[in-house]
């Protein structure tokens, strides 16, 4: 494989991992932290901020592994 066709699948798969990446923030906070701060219960907002949180460090995780295995599959070459 040249180096072209090496950049091309390289910049193909840094934006996948990013859709997936901002795919998992937006369920995350846009769907999961905001229906649990409608609940109609009084710690409905502690919940939410504890599940923001959690979600918070599950995207700088995730963000972990994408780029350990963005590095893995594509090297930099010396």
């Amino acid at each position: 494989m040249d180096n072209a066709e090496r950049q091309i699948l390289g910049l193909g798969r840094a934006l996948a991992y990013l859709m997936v990446w901002a795919g998992a923030a937006f369920v995350l906070f846009r769907l999961g932290v905001a229906w649990v701060w409608g609940l109609r219960v009084p710690l409905a907002p502690m919940w939410a901020v504890a599940l923001a949180a959690a979600g918070v460090v599950g995207l700088a995780y995730l963000a972990v592994f994408l780029i350990r295995d963005f590095n893995r599959r594509f090297p930099k070459e010396p």
